[in-house]
């Protein structure tokens, strides 16, 4: 019983540098998974470049259509190019943040057991100190 109490701090710390640490990289790969298909990230790649809503003319005819029909088909092309672009920056902006606060999970969950401790000393100081207020 008394060895168990002895060895809890040593465990919680284990635990909270070892352990946590791996099940919070876990989560940081489930976010990108999830903005990865959220934004649909490797289809946009692969139409990049892809008529928008599939609309387009029929090349049917003579010149004036034929270069009709390349004109919406081009225009297309860009309209879709640009929706699939707006999409994939938003996935980076997404990306980008999944990292920022991973980051500051991480900083923040290592300086949680010495901030805690520095408030109990803190605490401790104060108390035995006279400090009441």
């Amino acid at each position: 019983m008394l060895s168990d109490l002895i060895q809890l701090p040593f465990r919680y710390l284990a635990w909270h540098y070892g352990h946590a640490v791996v099940e919070s990289f876990q989560l940081w790969g489930i976010g990108f998974r999830f903005v990865t298909r959220l934004c649909a990230v490797p289809l946009h790649l692969r139409t990049l470049f892809s008529p928008f809503e599939r609309l387009g003319e029929p090349a049917q005819g003579g010149l004036g259509d034929r270069l009709e029909a390349a004109t919406v088909s081009a225009v297309m092309r860009l309209v879709g190019f640009l929706m699939r672009s707006l999409v994939l920056l938003f996935a980076l902006a997404s990306y980008a943040g999944v990292v920022a606060l991973g980051v500051a999970g991480l900083v923040g969950w290592f300086l949680l057991p010495p901030a805690l401790l520095f408030s109990f000393w803190i605490g401790l100081r104060g108390i035995f100190a006279g400090n009441f207020r």
